[in-house]
């Protein structure tokens, strides 16, 4: 049942007809995440990042859909709890084109607490992958290369700046791998997404 539920919350955000985020994150049960990744198998591990393992997602109702999960274990910080958790909250109501789609998250209580974040990664390639190899290497010009300069900075001047509906914040973690790239091929325009 807690997975049924937890797809049917993710399907409604995921496939939106206006492309247009909820303003907060949908919270599912634990259970899905465990279902997603199966249950947290080290060989679905797509990077380990300073804030824990990013691994592919499969939900076989949702083939269409390329999915990731974010964990992130913490172990209790005392007095500062409190403050970590309003960060917690803070970024789960970060929406913005240049920021991954976050559509659902969990977290377990306890010590230490485990948080997991699920993105949707369609049409998305990170940074990382594109420059593994010679040839995708090669693919990127110069253009593409500015390209994603410039949409990667207005995506870090998002998160600086703060905004109306936000305060100022910082990503703490920009690399290639949590870069993601989505090229329009329709007008050879790239933009990218932080994760």
């Amino acid at each position: 049942k807690a997975i049924q539920e937890g797809r049917d919350n993710v399907m409604s955000l995921a496939f939106d007809p206006q492309g247009v985020m909820a303003d907060a994150t949908t919270i599912v049960s634990f259970d899905y995440f465990a279902f997603l990744t199966d249950h947290f198998n080290p060989k679905q591990i797509l990077s380990h990042g300073t804030f824990g393992a990013l691994y592919m997602a499969k939900d076989t109702d949702m083939e269409d859909c390329e999915l990731a999960v974010r964990c992130l274990t913490l172990q209790s910080a005392g007095p500062l709890q409190a403050a970590r958790e309003a960060v917690l909250t803070e970024l789960l109501h970060l929406h913005h084109q240049t920021l991954l789609p976050l559509l659902a998250m969990t977290t377990t209580m306890g010590s230490p607490s485990k948080y997991c974040f699920l993105y949707d990664l369609t049409q998305r390639k990170s940074l990382r992958t594109l420059l593994a190899t010679e040839k995708e290497r090669k693919a990127l010009t110069w253009k593409m290369r500015i390209q994603i300069l410039e949409s990667m900075s207005a995506g870090l001047d998002f998160l600086h700046t703060g905004g109306e509906n936000h305060k100022p914040s910082f990503h703490g973690d920009v690399q290639p791998a949590n870069i993601f790239v989505i090229s329009n091929d329709n007008n050879n325009k790239i933009r990218v997404q932080l994760a």
